[in-house]
């Protein structure tokens, strides 16, 4: 029988057992903590002596990186003490003697199992918090840390806490199935890291094998292990102290704390139930359960030889699919014989127990299939019409110049991201389905013969014939469906058939559609404290009040909520409208930017522009010389005009290339060779000429003295 002190007293030896580890804790904190913040300190003084920082700049810092759970070397030490601690504590179930003496005594198995278990966790807590605390003084005695901050430091306290606890129950986990310490770490680091792996494995595949993938990152790997985890927390919070923070990383991150409590509790519970099932005799031994050794080896021959194979499949230069069976066939053939001579700690033993190899190699022969040979059918999967709550469709060739920025960060964001996140079209679903069914019908056609595209690399190359007489624009599409799950696909959909133009037409004339596009139809007067007009020679000034600023949203708003399809496709851009928030501007690319491109077709818009004198097009008297050029795969023809007359006959018929490509997919039919040309312009005013675009010709008919002219350069 056990007395009620028994566990206490369990605790406390155990405590005296594990000295050295919670010294080195106690070291390893100080020096992470308190001496990382005095540096800190140090550098900021130093930064602020030289009027490289100021007083907000520095205490932010100081609070994401030091004291807010951004700390780098407390990432490291974490990291590092649970995986110590973890087997520091269950030594002992790695040593008979040690194993038969703390079985033979008046205790049950359970209370010494707890006992090291909590110890682990307070010998990382204790001193963290105390250092932690140690950190913040030095920081508010040199005015870096603020009181009002003590609520962030403590959630990044919790958070770090969490991920330890996380991360050092993995360990003792490890610790409980194996019999051997050198064994427990690497069995550690397949735990740790095997779902991160798995993540890799399949979207690996899905890249190299799904015509149609489109990876969508989620967020869902930080979800995959506290040690992904954790290395998310430090690495976004360095982001947030760089740039404004994440508005969505309070969320993510006490989802990903709750993420890892629970697996926490549950793995913990597991080892509880393993402890008092465990025999005695499993000391020494590589595995404590028989049952587990061809669990293991499957599930390591599944994910072994999956990225063996791939990483074979990557390097080569050809005959992919040979190379692919090379790797299969020496993934499981390696890993069968390292996990039977770990297990079993004898050469000989590499062929042992050839059942659960069989199962091993047909379950990873099937789950390779999978993605190889498309079994799924994720290229093909298209949702019925009656499923789809809403869609989205992004093509990277239709408004290109549109971008986004983040107002809060400064930085840019994804064109797929803003627009797949912000639209939302629901009445044209229908038109949706049928660009997604051409797409499918494209993947199907060029990789119909899926071992030769295996065999290729699966690079998605079709056959040159493909090509003849069509263009082919990619597009990612999102399907939300009424379940609440989203669907992803990037397809190549032909632009050339009317079928598809026209369901593209009425997409892109829909609310929904431009609403989702066009980021500059949110913003307000207080975004346009100084606005410049371009038509791709120069920047000048456009100086509108209050009340006019007010106007041009309006009209412009009016403007491209009337423009059709049609006038999408005929015309091209005339000028672009540059608004910056930065009331003091020193530089042309200073501030957040907002773009407005004006088509001809504007009639409001330009009546506006006209009224205030804006200068819409090129002067031509400014241009000096005007240069036609042809680039080949290794040769450069260039002809050069200074002749007025001919200036002004080519600057007629030419745009900026930014314009041009602005709407690129729709632009079908055209000579690529006269496409192919480009028209650099020289001006002597500096001003201007550091703000000249690239044109290019905007019909094929062009005079023929430009191509007679052409002379190659060296």
């Amino acid at each position: 029988m056990t007395s009620k002190n028994s566990f206490h007293d369990i605790l406390k030896e155990d405590r005296k057992r594990r000295l050295w580890s919670l010294a080195l804790s106690i070291i390893a904190n100080f020096f992470a903590l308190p001496v990382f913040a005095a540096l800190c300190i140090s550098i900021y003084d130093q930064r602020m002596i030289e009027e490289l920082t100021n007083i907000a700049d520095a205490r932010e810092a100081f609070l994401y990186t030091v004291t807010g759970g951004g700390n780098i070397p407390v990432l490291l030490v974490a990291g590092a003490l649970a995986l110590i601690n973890g087997l520091n504590g269950m030594v002992y179930l790695h040593s008979r003697e040690k194993t038969d003496l703390y079985y033979g005594l008046p205790v049950k198995r359970g209370v010494i199992f707890n006992a090291a278990y909590l110890n682990g966790i307070l010998s990382f807590a204790i001193p963290y918090v105390i250092m932690m605390a140690v950190a913040a003084v030095f920081g508010y005695a040199r005015s870096y840390f603020l009181l009002p901050s003590i609520p962030v430091m403590l959630f990044g306290m919790l958070y770090v806490l969490v991920m330890y606890i996380a991360m050092y129950t993995l360990v003792v986990f490890a610790a409980v199935i194996c019999g051997n310490t050198v064994v427990s770490i690497f069995m550690s680091a397949l735990i740790m890291f095997y779902l991160p792996l798995w993540y890799l494995a399949t979207t690996g595949y899905s890249m190299t094998f799904f015509t149609n993938y489109y990876n969508k990152d989620n967020g869902f790997w930080r979800f995959l292990s506290p040690a992904m985890a954790y290395i998310w927390f430090c690495m976004e919070k360095m982001s947030n102290h760089m740039v404004a923070p994440n508005k969505n990383f309070v969320p993510m991150a006490v989802s990903a704390m709750v993420v890892m409590a629970v697996s926490a509790v549950i793995v913990y519970l597991l080892s509880f139930l393993l402890i008092r099932k465990r025999p005695a005799e499993a000391a020494t031994k590589a595995i404590a359960f028989r049952w587990m050794k061809p669990v293991i080896k499957i599930l390591l021959m599944i994910i072994g030889t999956m990225l063996f194979a791939l990483i074979m499949a990557q390097v080569s230069s050809g005959k992919r699919f040979g190379w692919i069976i090379f790797g299969y066939v020496a993934g499981i053939v390696l890993i069968q014989a390292v996990c039977e001579i770990v297990f079993e700690f004898d050469f000989k033993a590499c062929v042992k127990h050839p059942v659960s190899f069989i199962i091993g190699a047909a379950l990873t022969a099937g789950v390779m299939s999978v993605f190889m040979f498309d079994l799924c059918g994720y290229d093909s999967y298209i949702p019925a019409e009656n499923e789809v709550k809403s869609a989205a469709v992004c093509c990277y060739n239709i408004d290109t110049g549109v971008e986004y920025i983040d107002r809060d960060s400064g930085y840019y964001l994804s064109t797929d991201d803003y627009r797949l996140e912000n639209m939302y079209l629901t009445d044209n679903i229908g038109d949706v389905i049928t660009l997604a069914r051409d797409g499918v019908e494209f993947s199907k056609r060029v990789h119909g013969d899926r071992l030769a595209y295996i065999n290729r690399g699966g690079n998605g190359s079709p056959e040159a014939e493909e090509y003849e007489n069509k263009i082919y624009a990619s597009f990612v599409i999102a399907f939300r469906l009424k379940n609440g799950y989203t669907v992803y696909r990037n397809y190549y959909i032909d632009l050339s058939q009317d079928e598809q133009m026209q369901a593209l037409g009425k997409i892109i004339e829909t609310k929904e559609y431009k609403e989702g596009v066009y980021d500059v139809l949110n913003i307000g007067t207080e975004d346009m404290t100084q606005m410049f007009i371009t038509s791709g020679m120069g920047y000048s000034a456009l100086k509108l009040d209050e009340e006019e600023k007010e106007k041009f949203l309006d009209f412009y708003r009016m403007d491209l909520m009337d423009q059709d399809f049609d006038s999408m496709k005929n015309e091209i851009p005339c000028c672009m409208i540059v608004a910056t928030d930065t009331e003091k501007r020193q530089w042309m690319y200073e501030g957040h930017e907002s773009k407005f491109y004006i088509w001809p077709s504007y009639k409001r818009c330009m009546k506006l522009l006209e009224e205030k004198d804006a200068k819409v097009g090129v002067d031509t008297s400014m241009i000096t010389m005007l240069s036609v050029n042809k680039y080949t795969d290794d040769e450069w023809f260039e002809a050069d005009f200074s002749d007025r007359d001919r200036i002004d006959e080519l600057m007629s018929i030419c745009v900026p290339d930014s314009f041009y490509y602005f709407d690129n997919a729709l632009h079908v039919g055209r000579d690529e060779e006269i496409v192919g040309l480009n028209v650099n312009l020289s001006c002597d005013d500096n001003d201007i000429a550091s703000y000249i675009d690239t044109y290019v010709f905007t019909t094929d008919d062009i005079p023929d003295y430009v191509m007679a002219n052409m002379k190659k350069m060296h």
